[in-house]
């Protein structure tokens, strides 16, 4: 999980696509609201 968390924040810092960040953002999201459930 915390290596996810990783790449998002590289993902961050570097500045990639602004799709790919999104996307890596969105799937996080949602695997964290599965996780409240």
């Amino acid at each position: 999980m915390s290596h996810d968390l990783a790449l998002i924040v590289i993902s961050h810092h570097q500045g990639h696509k602004g799709q790919v960040k999104r996307k890596l953002s969105q799937s996080f999201i949602d695997e964290k609201l599965k996780l409240v459930r």
